[in-house]
Order: structure tokens, then C-alpha cells, then sequence
């Protein structure tokens, strides 16, 4: 049987009408193909960029590693160098002659090597006001001495010679060789400097290398300054600080780095569009087939019995094809048996959805020719909806449906013929064309009662009720789209006068019935009763709106749209009112089938117990994170001396993400947690000092600092002082 439906009929491509049916569906085809091409290019661009950027954060993260494991020993040389008793006092002014240039060479030395950095090749000490160069091995006498005019940027990371740094002209070759130098200030009291960790160069080259090994396009930067790679001008920027001093680190990708990823995915799904498109393709054939079956027997009658010049258009020489063959008087009725299915099911459904062009339907309007011989027609809507408690059943709707067909039969007869379309799935075009146009509204009624007292005598479909909307009687065909459109509009009468009636249309509505009564400060009144969950108010509210309308005004369809758009603004306002910050993701929108004013009111009421609910969950939710919020501080203040408490600790006891915990500290305490705790700890840390006599480390350790070179930077970063400092 499939194999028949898509055999190819060669014969139909010789029809340009055919051809234009068939390569319309291949134009759609063809460009919904284009159209998911171009998702899945933009799809796979857009993964591939979000996973390029993780990867080089990953990279940057694992370079700023192997480099501050680097940092650190450095920084551990200087720190010593800083607190080491011996440079100090050599330093004070040269006056203490217990100590020579040999004790500080061995100072250094001694720093240097405790780290077991294969690494640091050497650290130099430079101080203002001197001509000396200390290092681990010797001392170098200068041609000047060092008086503070220096690079602003010579602490922190370069690579760079001692020549270049303190600029200096030695012949020495550890002065001229290009050194990975990580620097900072020598200070104390009696002197100021710099001191130098001189590392090779080369080997820490080795290091950034490996990271980025098989790697093209980048550039990696220390403070500003590039070590690694060229330039890029279109580079996408990545970008860390070092744990270890104020050192930035920097990674430049070439933009070329992120663009479309070729792989076995992206080829795939393209190759499954394209079988997917030529499958439509095929099933596309089989459609413009079948759909042009009916119009292609037309043009075997008209070939048949007419002859007659042809046009460029074919579908215009079907039309001249059929007047043609109604001019004929010989076997009018035996040819209008054979075209008559051929127009029901083809040319009436295209005038009903207005999809024929108006010249085509001014020539399809002879009376003679169409379906609609008899010269008066009146277009009605029949709405079905059922009113019972149980759920939906579509075999409900299916038997009125049948129940409406069988009424149809009934009334029609030789001076009146009628006929039935699906609207939707509740609604039926129901159209009736008579010889003479005399009690239509009683016709009306007549079917009406007979069709809702079949469906209440039925116990499937006894809860159903039926609602009509009615056009004015009409002889002109081409105004039958506009006939089904005012037929729609007639049913909105429903909205006012309630469903189980028979509405006609109105081409005009006097001044009085755009009247209705809506009360004054609504949206306070609504906003109030909704912040206070008073839902019995707002029962009321739309119960006195209800009331007053039905009993004071004649309402038409338009007015009650009126009332409706004003009820939906007034609830707009409203849900803004108790949802200023858009903590509620909730938003409403109009009724869309066509309903009573009970029945719209109703909607309404509902959308505001629905935002109650959601208020009330907001509450809690709300309720119960500031309860966590306490318990979090709680423990924070009566645990930040121990050594064990960190966000992971944190997080694990409240289940929580660090994200949470660092939203909240800044939310509570208007810090993040690292700076909250380190405060505390330091402020702790003074308090001892101040109190007892213990060592830095015995301190440090009290107040939860396991390591002595973290104390001491986090208390120079809070206090601006190192800690040896600040106790003397």
C-alpha cells in the first residue's frame, strides 16, 4: 500500500499548477533544514566557546599553581630575610662590628638553601643608600651607590637581569644573565631595600610551557608583562591573581580558538537533518498528490467536454474551463453530479478560511456553479461546552458532533440545503442557504432547540450545552469569510447574557451599553486583601462586579471585553504591588476561548489564589533562610579561632554551596567570609599580643593559623603592619 501511495505519477509534472503545490512544500523543506542547520552551527559554536573558555580557566588555574608553588618558597626566603635579626642589625647604621658583609653572604645563603628549591639559583639584597650588592655567594661593590631611583614596578615577577633591574653596569655574569626574579621590599626601621629570588629562567619557562603543551595562539602574562608567546590582537582574555603577593597572571586566546567544532556530533546531526528533509521531501511528493487529485479530475471533465485557449495560469483555465461547462445547457446536471464533490470538499473550504484570492471568489460567486445554489445563506456558530464535574472526554464531544450532524439532516430539505465544518474542537460552522429569506431567526431557533433538547435526552452528552452566534442573512458569496468572522464575534454575546442562547450579530452598539460598573481603587482594594491572603475579599470583590453589571446594565459583548481588559490590568497592577522585586515568576494572560463574565470573573479568582499560595511558599522559603542565615553566623563567631572551620567545613554541616555562604556574609555582615573570619582571627590575635607574652607562632596557632607566613600576611593585609612590628 505505501509503495502505491509514492509511486511517482510523472504525469502530474507536467501541471504548473502541480509543480507549484509540490516546490511550495520543498521551499518549506528546504528551509526549515536551513533554518535547523543554522541552530546547530550556532548551537555547536556556542558549546564549543562555553567549553574552550572552562579549558583555559582550568589552564590559567594550573599555571598560576606551578607558579606560586614557585612564589611561595621565594616568598619564605623573603619573609626571612625581613625578620632575620643578623641583616638587621648590620643594617642599623653599620655601627654594630660584631657582624660583617660575611654574616649577612652566609644570612642568605642559609635562607636560600633551607627552601630545596632545585630552582632558586641565588637571592640578592639591595639596600637604599648603599653601593653593596649582597647575594648567597659574594658581595659586589657597585660604581654608584643605590639612592631610591629605581622601576616603580621592580616588586613582583620579571624576567629580567640584575643590571636591568637595579640598573647597574657589572660584568659579572649573574648580573647580566636574564633571571625569573620575584622581588619585594627589604623594611625595617633602619633600612630600606629589595630583595631578589632569582630563579632559572629557563626551567620556569619549561614549566609554562608544559602547560600549555600542543597549545597555539596564546600569550601569557606576569603583572602586565608578557613571558610567553606574541601579542594577540583579537584575544579573548583570562585572568587570576597569585595567593602569593600582589602578582596578576594573564592569559591571551586567539578568538580563532573559539570557533566551530567539526566533530563526529556536528557532522551527525547534519547528516540526520538531511535524511530527515529528503524523507519530508518524499512524504511531500505523496501530499501535493493526493491534494491535487481533486483538481486534477476537474481538468479531465473540463478537458473532456470544454475546450477553449489557454493561460499562463492554470488555475485561471480551470476556472474558464468550468464556466464553460455550466454555459452548457446538454448534460448540465449529470456534469454538476460529477463536479459538485469536488467543490465541497475543495473550493468551499478555501473560501471559509480565506485562502482563495478575491478575483477567484468574485468568479466562483455565480450562484449556478457553486455548492451554494440557492441565493440567500446565513453563517452560525455552534458552541459545545460542557458543564459537568467529571474530566474531559473527547468521545463527549464526538457524539455532539454527531447529534449536530444528525439535526442538520432533519432540517434540510428542497427550498433550504445545510452543511457543517469543524471550527476547533468546541465550535462548528454551520451554514445554511435558502431559496427565500423569511423566518430565518425562527429557522435559527428551531434547530437550536431541536439540537439542545437531542443532547439533554442523551445521558453521554446531557451536561453539554449548546450557545449559537449568528450572521445576518447574506446573497453575496464573497462576503462569506466575513460572514463566519461576525458569526465568531456574535458568539462573545455569551460573555454577557451566559451560555445556552442564540446570540445575532450587532453591526452597531448604542452609547448606554458601553456602560458597566467597575468599583474606584481597585487595585489597592485587590492589593490589600491579596497582601493580608484575605481571598474571601476578593471572592466579593468580583461577586459585587458580577451583580452590579448583570442587574444595572445591558451588557453588549464589546463592553464586557471592555471590563474584562479593565479586570486584567487591575491584576497586572496588582501582582506588580505584592511582587516588587519579581521574587514570584508568575505572569497571566487573557482567557482564551470565549467564556461568560461568571465564567471569565472566575478565572480571575483563581489566578489570585494561585499568587496567594505562591506568596505564602515565598514567606516560608524566606522564613526558614533567615533561621540558616543565623545558625551559619552562629557558628562562624564561636568556631572562627579554629583551625578546622573553612567554607567547606561550612558547607557541609548546613548543606549548603559556597556560593550561599558568601552571598549570605555579604547580605549580613557586608563582607565576604574570607574577610569576615580573617578579621576576627587577627583582631584575636592583637588581644593576645597585647595580653600575654607568647611567640608569634604560639599565637598565630591560638587564633587558627597553622601556618606563620599566612598569619603574617593576613595581619599586614588588616593591621597595614607586619605582626613582629606592631608587638614591638
Amino acid at each position: 500500500m505505501v509503495k502505491k501511495h509514492l509511486k511517482f505519477n510523472t504525469e502530474n509534472f507536467k501541471s504548473r499548477l502541480f509543480l507549484r503545490l509540490f516546490g511550495s512544500y520543498v521551499v518549506i523543506i528546504v528551509c526549515l533544514f536551513l533554518i535547523y542547520s543554522v541552530v546547530v552551527v550556532m548551537e555547536n559554536v556556542g558549546v564549543h566557546k562555553e567549553q574552550r573558555q572552562q579549558y583555559y580557566q582550568l589552564k590559567l588555574s594550573e599555571l598560576k599553581n606551578v607558579l606560586d608553588v614557585q612564589l611561595v618558597e621565594a616568598d619564605t626566603v623573603i619573609s626571612n630575610i625581613n625578620t632575620s635579626d643578623i641583616i638587621r642589625r648590620y643594617s642599623s647604621g653599620w655601627s654594630d662590628r660584631d657582624i660583617s658583609a660575611a654574616d649577612v653572604i652566609n644570612e642568605i645563603r642559609v635562607y636560600t638553601l633551607s627552601t630545596n628549591n632545585v630552582n632558586i639559583y641565588d637571592t640578592v639584597l639591595y639596600f637604599e643608600g648603599s653601593d653593596k650588592l649582597y647575594t648567597s655567594a659574594q658581595l659586589y661593590t657597585m660604581y654608584k651607590a643605590y639612592n631610591g631611583e629605581r622601576d616603580d614596578n621592580i616588586n613582583g615577577i620579571r624576567i629580567d637581569s640584575i643590571n636591568s633591574l637595579y640598573g647597574l653596569r657589572n660584568n659579572e655574569l649573574i648580573m647580566n644573565k636574564e633571571w625569573f626574579m620575584y622581588s619585594d621590599d627589604y623594611s625595617t626601621l633602619f633600612a630600606d631595600g629589595t630583595v631578589s629570588v632569582l630563579f632559572n629562567a629557563d626551567l620556569i619557562m619549561g614549566y609554562i610551557n608544559s602547560v600549555f603543551e600542543n597549545e597555539s595562539g596564546y600569550a601569557v602574562y606576569i603583572n602586565d608583562r608578557c613571558v610567553c608567546g606574541e601579542e594577540i590582537s583579537d584575544a579573548v582574555t583570562f585572568e587570576d591573581n597569585s595567593s602569593v603577593g600582589s602578582v596578576r597572571y594573564r592569559l591571551d586566546v586567539s578568538s580563532k580558538n573559539f570557533g566551530l567544532d567539526i566533530n563526529g556530533y556536528f557532522i551527525a546531526a547534519l547528516i540526520i537533518a538531511f535524511v530527515v528533509a529528503v524523507a519530508f521531501v518524499i512524504m511531500a511528493f505523496a501530499m501535493a498528490d493526493s491534494y491535487y487529485k481533486p483538481v486534477g479530475n476537474i481538468e479531465k471533465i473540463i478537458d473532456e467536454t470544454v475546450g477553449g485557449a489557454e493561460s499562463e495560469d492554470e488555475f485561471a483555465n480551470i476556472i474558464t474551463g468550468i464556466q464553460g461547462l455550466i454555459g452548457e445547457r446538454n448534460g448540465y446536471k449529470e456534469r454538476m453530479i460529477k463536479i459538485s464533490p469536488y467543490v465541497q470538499q475543495g473550493v468551499l473550504h478555501g473560501i471559509v478560511s480565506g485562502n482563495l484570492e478575491a478575483d477567484s471568489v468574485k468568479v466562483l460567486s455565480q450562484q449556478e456553479y457553486t455548492v451554494l445554489q440557492k441565493p440567500y445563506y446565513i453563517i452560525s456558530v455552534i458552541n459545545a461546552a460542557y458543564m459537568g464535574n467529571g474530566k474531559y472526554d473527547k468521545d463527549i464531544f464526538r457524539q455532539v458532533k454527531n447529534i449536530i450532524s444528525n439535526t442538520v439532516e432533519k432540517f434540510a430539505d428542497d427550498e433550504r440545503s445545510l452543511y457543517i465544518y469543524d471550527r476547533d474542537r468546541t465550535d462548528t460552522y454551520l451554514i445554511i442557504n435558502m431559496n427565500e429569506c423569511v423566518e430565518t431567526e425562527k429557522l435559527i431557533y428551531d434547530i437550536f432547540n431541536e439540537m439542545s433538547s437531542n443532547i439533554h435526552n442523551d445521558k453521554k452528552t446531557d451536561k453539554v450545552v449548546l450557545t449559537f452566534g449568528v450572521d445576518e442573512v447574506r446573497e453575496d458569496l464573497s462576503q462569506l469569510h466575513e460572514a463566519c468572522s461576525n458569526a465568531v464575534k456574535a458568539l462573545g454575546g455569551m460573555a454577557a447574557g451566559g451560555r445556552e442562547a442564540v446570540y445575532f450579530y450587532e453591526k452597531e452598539v448604542s452609547s448606554d451599553r458601553q456602560k458597566y460598573y467597575f468599583p474606584k481603587d481597585s487595585v489597592n482594594i485587590l492589593t490589600r486583601a491579596l497582601k493580608d491572603r484575605k481571598l474571601e475579599d476578593i471572592r466579593k470583590f468580583f461577586k459585587n462586579i458580577l451583580e452590579e453589571n448583570t442587574k444595572k446594565y445591558e451588557l453588549s459583548s464589546a463592553t464586557v471585553q471592555l471590563l474584562v481588559d479593565e479586570v486584567h490590568i487591575t491584576t497586572v497592577k496588582v501582582i506588580k504591588n505584592v511582587n516588587p522585586d519579581d521574587r514570584v515568576d508568575f505572569s497571566i494572560e487573557k482567557l482564551g476561548r470565549v467564556a461568560t463574565l461568571e465564567e471569565i470573573l472566575e478565572y480571575y479568582y483563581a489566578i489570585y489564589q494561585m499568587l496567594a499560595d505562591k506568596l505564602d511558599e515565598i514567606a516560608d522559603d524566606k522564613q526558614e533562610a533567615d533561621e540558616l542565615d543565623r545558625k551559619i553566623i552562629k557558628c562562624i563567631n564561636e568556631q572562627y579561632m579554629d583551625s578546622n572551620l573553612s567554607l567547606q567545613y561550612l558547607t557541609e554541616r548546613f548543606g549548603v554551596s559556597n556560593k550561599y555562604i558568601s552571598l549570605m556574609c555579604k547580605k549580613h555582615l557586608g563582607v565576604t567570609y574570607l574577610q569576615y573570619v580573617q578579621e576576627k582571627r587577627i583582631r584575636a590575635a592583637i588581644e593576645l599580643m597585647e595580653t600575654t607574652d607568647d611567640a608569634l607562632e604560639i599565637i598565630a596557632g591560638k587564633v587558627g593559623y597553622t601556618n606563620i607566613l599566612t598569619f603574617r600576611r593576613n595581619f599586614k593585609t588588616v593591621m597595614g603592619v607586619n605582626p613582629s612590628e606592631y608587638k614591638k
